[in-house]
């Protein structure tokens, strides 16, 4: 063979190779081509079923208030959504949003206790199916009753040592609470506060009522009928004064006593009457003819405007108006010497 030859069949081999590479070529795009087709054909054509979940679908609930005018009132505290599942044709529900469907469950057919509630899931004509993906609820339905409970007043403010607020005049020592009989149980009482200022002596106030538990704790749900009292209060002021002994006479001859020196007092009144008062006076006491350890009555005088209590701030026993009674104890040091007439 000679060298031309040669050369024009190296050439036909390199074109038939060059030939090959572009049919695979041709062949790889005509692929793609055909599965985009494909593709296209059954989306747009045959459109198959298929499901979507879309959460946050607005939730309504209906007849609470056929079951009020029976008497009963639902307790469950429901999300304002739900979560749903949709049926349909691809294209009819691919772009579906969950404001676009809406539930609803309907309590008026509930009893008191627990119930056991479907729920309807609403969507637009164009899906085939729409179901919530917790069917159902239970609803637990509470009768509502009405009671009275006591009313308190608590101090909301800062008093000085030994100072309190006095109640004067309460215009409802009690109240009704309505709601339901589960929560209603659970009041103990009602408290208003009575909000003290500085330097103020005298309160008349409406105070908003407020009903709590045992432990203080405000309970929901409970609607107070006469939700306000009027209140009129003063601040007092309660203090212990050491009251000195006056004695009169002498005892018996050879009896040397033990005479306590003071007496001590608690008085109360108004904080203004009561905070100028540092002393107090007492009757003398006769310990003439005394030959033996005795308890003696005291009289202490107390001023106008304050009035003697015990620790708990409570009335003294024996004691009335401006004479407050204190026993005290007198006890017989040194008896007579022997041979002593």
């Amino acid at each position: 063979m000679n060298k031309k030859s040669f050369t024009d069949l190296l050439g036909v081999k390199k074109e038939r190779k060059e030939d090959s590479k572009r049919v695979k070529t041709i062949n790889i795009i005509l692929s793609i081509v055909l599965a985009v087709i494909l593709w296209a054909y059954v989306i747009g054509e045959v459109n198959p079923e298929t499901e979507k979940t879309l959460v946050g679908v607005p939730l309504t609930v209906a007849g609470e208030n056929a079951l009020a005018a029976q008497g009963l009132v639902v307790l469950t505290d429901f999300e304002d959504t739900v979560t749903a599942v949709i049926k349909g044709r691809r294209s009819e529900i691919y772009g579906m949003t969950a404001g676009r469907l809406s539930a609803r469950i309907d309590v008026s057919d509930c009893v008191e206790g627990e119930n056991q509630v479907t729920v309807k899931v609403t969507a637009p004509s164009n899906v085939d199916e729409a179901v919530a993906k917790d069917g159902h609820m239970v609803v637990v339905v509470d009768k509502l009753v009405t009671e009275e409970k006591p009313v308190e007043i608590a101090v909301s403010g800062d008093l000085r040592p030994g100072s309190d607020v006095e109640i004067s005049s309460l215009n409802m020592e009690t109240v009704q609470v309505y709601g339901p009989s589960t929560y209603v149980a659970e009041v103990d009482h009602v408290v208003g506060m009575l909000k003290i200022i500085e330097g103020q002596q005298d309160y008349s106030q409406t105070i908003s009522l407020i009903p709590v538990d045992d432990k203080g704790k405000a309970v929901k749900d409970i609607e107070i009928l006469t939700p306000e009292v009027n209140v009129e209060a003063t601040k007092t002021l309660m203090k212990e004064i050491d009251v000195a002994i006056p004695y009169t006479g002498t005892p018996a001859q050879g009896i040397e006593l033990d005479l306590p020196e003071t007496v001590s007092v608690n008085i109360k009144g108004k904080y203004d009457n009561i905070s100028g008062i540092t002393e107090l006076s007492a009757e003398p006491v006769d310990i003439s003819g005394i030959t033996q350890d005795t308890a003696v009555n005291v009289k202490v005088r107390i001023p106008s405007g304050a009035a003697a209590v015990d620790g708990f701030g409570e009335p003294l026993e024996n004691s009335s108006g401006s004479v407050a009674i204190v026993t005290i104890e007198i006890k017989v040091k040194t008896e007579a010497a022997e041979g002593e007439v």
